[in-house]
């Protein structure tokens, strides 16, 4: 039986409490300034074809925080937080480093139910996730894509979309189920681009023939 999925946002927001001690070579890693806002994606193809990096991963509970300048009108301050990513497989993209998540959340942390936790997501509990990933301005760090619709915790080896934010077509799903909607969406995306690429230099070299041009050779891949 899976647990309910609005319980787990609740926990992924709660479960770490005040600023966490770590060891001091997390603690020498770079602090990127940047504010991560998160947008949640128009679907699954959109979250999909948008993430650099989708990966089975372990979290633990070592996290590190830094300020960044930042507040809020209320006064609550934004804190950038980093984890370090522990690969069991990656179903998506590549990674030249040990992958950090890079999130920004807000403290003293608002209610459960404040539409700002799913701005800014702060960072995640201790667990075992799939995450959609984008590359961050500041490698080897990652950001969440899409927030909360980019994080799924695994239960008994399969995923539990989150509610409001995570899409169910991606919950309850293994981890091989999940490659074969990747493999196929990223096939027709494929075959989208090969056909444009014949077409479109086709009727542009075909154009300038009609219009007397000398240019027979060259081709334009720019988008009309």
């Amino acid at each position: 039986m899976f647990p309910a999925p609005q319980s787990l946002i609740v926990l992924l927001l709660f479960i770490l409490g005040p600023f966490s001690e770590t060891d001091q070579a997390f603690l020498r890693q770079d602090s990127p300034d940047q504010i991560i806002r998160s947008q949640r994606p128009e679907n699954t193809a959109a979250l999909i074809q948008s993430s650099d990096l989708v990966i089975q991963v372990h979290i633990d509970g070592r996290i590190r925080r830094w300020e960044t300048g930042w507040k809020l009108s209320s006064g609550r301050r934004l804190v950038n937080a980093s984890q370090k990513l522990y690969p069991v497989s990656v179903l998506k993209g590549t990674f030249s480093a040990p992958p950090l998540l890079l999130t920004t959340g807000i403290e003293p942390l608002p209610v459960p139910d404040d539409p700002l936790n799913r701005i800014y997501t702060g960072p995640l509990a201790d667990g075992e996730y799939l995450l959609f990933l984008r590359s961050s301005a500041a490698p080897p760090f990652f950001i969440l894509n899409g927030g909360f619709s980019g994080v799924y915790p695994i239960y008994s080896g399969s995923t539990i979309a989150l509610d409001t934010d995570g899409f169910p077509d991606l919950g309850r799903k293994t981890m091989d189920q999940i490659a074969t909607m990747i493999r196929r969406m990223e096939s027709r995306t494929q075959r989208f681009f090969s056909i444009s690429a014949v077409d479109r230099p086709y009727i542009l070299i075909r154009n300038e023939k009609k219009t007397g041009g000398r240019n027979y050779g060259k081709i334009h891949y720019s988008h009309k």
